[in-house]
């Protein structure tokens, strides 16, 4: 039989919080937790990508064109991507914190098993 390698503290806070949120909580053994954590920071990015995308297509027009742009126009014209994108950056940063909470606690009861 294999035994489990020990959990390091440091990669889950890496994975965790610079690299994927929920990841670093899935690899400690907290599956649901991280695999919930995981989605919704995965679909937080994908809406993001939403406002990404209007932001550089406000800028290409700007680039492009010679005379001001309409900004109530294209923000009108764009709303429901701008809405997407700001729920998407509100999705990230409540599984930042939710994984920054798990990593915590994981390294609180990583902590008294090494004492």
């Amino acid at each position: 039989m294999s035994e489990k390698k020990p959990v390091n503290i440091w990669s889950i806070t890496g994975m965790n919080l610079l690299a994927w949120p929920g990841l670093g909580t899935f690899l400690a053994g907290r599956k649901l937790s991280g695999f919930i954590q995981s989605a919704i920071s995965l679909a937080g990015a994908a809406l993001t990508i939403c406002l990404l995308f209007v932001l550089f297509k406000f800028a290409s027009i700007g680039i492009e064109s010679t005379k001001p742009i309409d900004s109530k126009l294209f923000i009108e014209q764009h709303k429901q991507l701008i809405i997407y994108g700001i729920v998407g950056i509100g999705m990230l940063t409540f599984t930042w914190f939710w994984a920054a909470i798990s990593t915590y606690f994981i390294a609180k009861k990583l902590g008294s098993k090494i004492k």
